[in-house]
């Protein structure tokens, strides 16, 4: 049967010739989730995907809150080098103008803009940024129509975690276990920090780092790697602040900050602090940073070791007039920097420590895994330190790059260990 109109771009549906014109009826209209679903089951050519530069190694974590479609996701480029950002997606280009994204900061750190019908216009961030777009409809292998109805009525949800039932003491055995294993490498990578560069400053450049937060690790750490502890800890604690606030850019330059560093470490725009939140500004984690060193002028190493392993926090718990690093932060810090140089330089046992220390505030990886098995039936809450490292370490090794058949969560327990 010849056919008139072929779905497609046009949007009607296929018609036998010879039929009356007035039956003929306009398709419905395309909806986001159509394309929200094509790119979450990956229903398009990825090889030609792959070949215009857009690796998708993992498409992300479906985004029920406002902001982004989907959060980290792992793409990769032409040249194989891996990067996470956040995904947005809509059916045509300008409806990233239309609903505001253009003038919204929330999607400033958006990585790629998925649509499904070839662009016409730059995708740009409030910031000025230009997104790379990429559209689906010349990747698809089937006409829209047909997929359409293979969509159903789908609606986004969270996915679920194929680990075949896996019962609950189960799962805790093997998220458990991972923990363990997470943390034996966090004190292999600390011995080789503190056998490269000492111990007070290795624990110093670890608690920059930290006061970082995902935002600014890394420009936190080059400040620490400038202004190092043994100079800081002969300092005041006025001076120790401006130096710190000096080389990341944050101060103007003094006469007596010039006697002990040449100039900023940190450039224009080295420091981000768009986007985040007051209590998280740079400034303020830096002022924390001044008053840790202050208060353990002997090193860190020494602070670490007067103190039982469940107790650590309190080392970073810092305050001004206001709060600078609260009790989730200085958690954190115990349990990544502190317990692994005790596990490894002090004797202690950590096994009982991890099963015994709170565990931190959640983050994104452990609340989408949390999320994936409550979705199977397996409810797990992070209370403990150990489980809380656990969770990460199968979200960031497995889960971030769809790497499920290979999880222990969805193979046997059989031979995974006992809990602690």
């Amino acid at each position: 049967m010849a056919v008139a109109i072929h779905e497609g771009r046009s949007g009607y549906a296929r018609l036998p010739t010879g039929q009356p014109s007035r039956t003929m009826r306009k398709a419905p209209p395309i909806e986001e989730r159509f394309v929200w679903w094509l790119w979450h089951t990956r229903r398009f050519d990825t090889a030609a995907a792959r070949a215009l530069g857009f690796d998708i190694v993992f498409p992300g974590w479906f985004n029920t809150g406002a902001g982004p479609d989907f959060r980290d996701a792992m793409i990769a480029d032409g040249a194989g080098r891996l990067a996470s950002g956040d995904v947005e997606l809509h059916v045509h280009e300008r409806e990233w103008r239309d609903h505001g994204h253009d003038r919204d900061p929330r999607y400033d750190d958006v990585a790629l803009h998925v649509v499904l019908h070839p662009p016409h216009e730059l995708t740009v961030t409030s910031s000025g940024r230009a997104v790379p777009t990429l559209a689906l409809e010349p990747l698809l292998q089937h006409p829209i129509t047909d997929l359409r109805q293979t969509m159903g009525d789908w609606q986004p949800e969270v996915v679920r975690c194929p680990s075949h039932g896996t019962p609950p003491a189960d799962a805790l055995i093997i998220i458990e276990n991972a923990g363990r294993a997470r943390f034996e490498e966090k004190v292999h990578r600390m011995v080789s920090n503190v056998e490269a560069v000492g111990a007070d400053e290795a624990l110093y450049r670890d608690v920059a780092e930290s006061l970082g937060y995902s935002q600014n690790r890394e420009a936190l750490r080059r400040v620490a790697e400038a202004v190092p502890f043994r100079l800081l800890a002969t300092l005041s604690l006025f001076d120790i602040e401006n130096l710190l606030l000096f080389a990341a850019g944050l101060s103007d330059p003094s006469r007596l900050l010039d006697t002990y560093i040449d100039g900023p470490v940190l450039q224009a725009g080295d420091l981000r602090t768009f986007r985040v939140r007051p209590a998280n500004h740079p400034a303020l984690r830096l002022r924390a940073l001044a008053r840790i060193v202050d208060a353990n002028r002997e090193g860190l190493s020494a602070a670490f070791g007067r103190l039982e392993p469940t107790s650590l926090w309190k080392i970073f718990i810092t305050e001004a007039e206001m709060p600078l690093v609260g009790r989730s932060r200085a958690d954190d810090m115990a349990l990544n920097i502190a317990l692994p140089y005790v596990a490894a330089y002090t004797g202690v046992d950590a096994r009982p420590a991890l099963a015994s220390m709170s565990a931190p505030g959640g983050n994104r990886w452990i609340t989408a895994l949390r999320a994936r098995l409550a979705a199977s039936g397996v409810s797990i809450r992070p209370y403990r330190a150990i489980h809380h490292v656990g969770l990460q370490a199968l979200s960031l090794r497995f889960c971030r790059f769809d790497h499920c058949e290979a999880c222990p969560l969805h193979q046997s327990p059989a031979g995974q260990g006992q809990a602690a």
